[in-house]
């Protein structure tokens, strides 16, 4: 099996069981959370834990979705 027919079967039976994947810090309502943790002088690892993400991907889609609120 290919990966994409891995994916489209992953998909499939997600739809059965009535699940949502959901990928970005917005989607998975992470956005207040850092702010607040930010704010409180929190690290990166500690965000990153808080919200179960590797905290070098946290930071950089925390600067994508800071770059994307200053264009709109």
């Amino acid at each position: 099996m290919v990966m994409s027919e891995l994916i489209d079967e992953l998909g499939s039976l997600l739809d059965e069981v009535g699940l949502t994947v959901r990928f970005g810090l917005r989607a998975q309502g992470h956005i207040p959370t850092i702010k607040r943790m930010l704010e409180d002088g929190e690290t990166w690892r500690t965000i990153g834990e808080t919200i179960g993400w590797c905290p070098d991907t946290a930071r950089q889609h925390w600067g994508w979705h800071v770059e994307e609120t200053v264009r709109t």
